[in-house]
């Protein structure tokens, strides 16, 4: 028992004592003092979908003190109604001093549209271009000022020798450095549980100081590296766990909750191998 379940249970039966002594009629006194015992049991010891009575007592109380009805006060409205429009709307022109300023830029992007639409095509050369002989000889101009005399190229080797391919260059891959590990714990081998068929996948049952299976357990796994969960899940009635798709090569980090246990956070590395079934322990 902790200590947190100590108070809770002992504070029911305080309540109930209390009204023991008081000088209630025992048809009120006895109901009412059952009623404040069950309730310290249940806080100390009865979990309701793995969370504890209290947040369930917490969360009714929250509900009903919420306000359900909202009232509309037409004092307080703000609405603006605006006039009904003119008969015709299609063919009036808007007066540029009542214009928003998404209406004046809308009639400037269409006067530029109009004005690119209406605007004479440039005229296009259509005389034929005058072919240039291919093994003609060079003409050499008159050198001026602005231009110099036109070179010929150099024929083409008759042997071109063969270019050796570009050599593939080797892409460098930086990768964020693994955070230290803060605990190293071998894990025991859950015979009971069947080994996975595919690597990187966690198998594992959850067991009491006792060896007793624990149902209910949440675990969640977490990347060292990022620090990010990456898998969260729940032991079955039997107290064992499995995930559902492989995990990545890296470093992980399991940690174990359950009311009434302690769990140590437990270190795993993945290497793309079949891991056997793990055992985790409650400490206390």
């Amino acid at each position: 028992m902790t200590l947190k379940q100590f108070f809770q249970l002992a504070g029911g039966f305080l309540v109930a004592f209390i009204l023991y002594k008081t000088a209630l009629p025992g048809i009120l006194k006895w109901p009412l003092m059952f009623i404040s015992g069950l309730t310290g049991v249940l806080m100390a010891f009865v979990p309701v979908n793995g969370r504890p009575f209290s947040q369930w007592i917490l969360a009714f109380i929250h509900a009903i003190y919420s306000p359900t009805r909202f009232v509309w006060n037409p004092a307080k409205s703000t609405f603006v109604f605006s006039e009904p429009p003119l008969p015709d709307t299609e063919n009036r022109i808007l007066d540029t001093k009542t214009q928003t300023p998404l209406d004046k830029f809308e009639s400037q992007l269409f006067s530029r549209f109009t004005e690119l639409f209406n605007s004479k095509t440039p005229s296009v050369n259509t005389q034929p271009a005058v072919p240039v002989a291919q093994n003609s000889p060079a003409v050499p101009r008159e050198a001026s000022s602005e231009v110099g005399p036109i070179a010929t190229p150099p024929p083409p080797p008759t042997n071109p020798e063969p270019m050796n391919p570009p050599t593939p260059l080797t892409p460098v891959l930086s990768h964020t450095p693994l955070k230290p590990v803060t605990e190293h714990r071998i894990l025991n081998t859950a015979t009971s549980i069947p080994t996975p068929e595919y690597p990187n996948i966690l198998t594992g049952l959850v067991a009491n100081p006792q060896g007793a299976s624990v149902e209910s357990a949440i675990l969640e796994i977490t990347d060292i590296a990022t620090g990010i969960p990456v898998r969260a899940l729940r032991t079955n009635k039997l107290g064992q766990f499995q995930i559902a798709t492989p995990l990545g090569n890296g470093k992980y980090q399991i940690s174990t909750e359950k009311d009434g246990l302690i769990f140590e956070n437990l270190a795993i590395e993945t290497t793309g191998k079949i891991i056997n079934p793990i055992q985790i322990t409650a400490k206390t």
